[in-house]
């Protein structure tokens, strides 16, 4: 298996962008999601959402919080967001 503490979602979320198989192989905590508001292609896709939220992975987009920072040390990952938001995780691997 492949364990990830983040995962930048492929292809701004398309509704291929991420199987079941390679959520389970990667076990995401956090998925974040590179997407415009109102995209023209209507990312993210609701199926590639579904697979997402039932990895049970917190779930971050740039079309809601804007950019979005992460910077990791020590065992900790912090996350803010230009949106005012913090989160910290402690590193799975």
């Amino acid at each position: 298996s492949l364990y990830s503490d983040v995962l930048l979602v492929p292809h701004h979320g398309s509704k291929t962008s991420s199987t079941a198989a390679f959520l389970d192989c990667v076990r995401p905590r956090l998925c974040i999601i590179s997407c415009g508001r109102q995209g023209m292609f209507g990312f993210p896709h609701q199926e590639a959402l579904d697979r997402l939220e039932a990895t049970g992975a917190k779930i971050m987009r740039t079309d809601r919080e804007g950019a979005i920072e992460i910077k990791s040390a020590h065992g900790v990952i912090e996350i803010k967001t230009f949106s005012g938001k913090s989160y910290t995780l402690k590193r799975f691997i």
